[in-house]
């Protein structure tokens, strides 16, 4: 198969905008990556799958662009256009990313706060009326077993007593 000079510049160009989409793919998972509570397995999850996107992309654009024939500018071409894109996009798409998780975030934890209050107040309410109930329960239990112990205390000097005296 013969490749003329704009097929390769082709190739390179399609290689460069693969190393953009793979930086722009790494942002989105540094995102998750950038939050304070965070695990560390979650960072090793990520760091799996950005591996294997990267190396899919590239497997994709190599076999759809140059039939599979490997060229050593196509990683040049992707070094240069991950490197374009850090120097230009990144910081945009960033921040433009950040605010979209952060109002998806609070929009979740509204949610969430509506739908659990009831939940909440009804947690609340049978609280109440449980310790309403068990109240004159948990005051006979003490009484008694306040006056079971007074009386074990006194039949155990009554004992100590006796067993002195003999």
């Amino acid at each position: 198969m013969v490749f003329s000079m704009t097929d390769e510049v082709y190739v390179f160009l399609y290689s460069a905008l693969s190393g953009g989409l793979i930086m722009l793919f790494y942002d989105i998972l540094s995102i998750a990556g950038k939050k304070k509570e965070c695990p560390v397995f979650l960072l090793n999850v990520c760091d799996g799958i950005f591996i294997i996107v990267a190396c899919a992309i590239m497997v994709f654009v190599n076999f759809t662009v140059s039939n599979g024939i490997v060229r050593s500018f196509e990683f040049l071409g992707a070094v240069l256009g991950a490197i374009l894109y850090k120097l230009t996009l990144s910081r945009l798409i960033s921040a433009f990313l950040k605010k979209i998780t952060d109002a998806i975030a609070a929009f979740f934890k509204l949610f969430f706060k509506i739908l659990l209050t009831p939940l909440a107040i009804m947690y609340k309410m049978i609280n109440k009326c449980i310790v309403a109930l068990f109240h004159p329960v948990v005051y006979v239990f003490r009484k008694l077993f306040s006056h079971l112990s007074f009386k074990m205390h006194t039949s155990i000097r009554t004992a100590r007593k006796a067993i002195k005296k003999t």
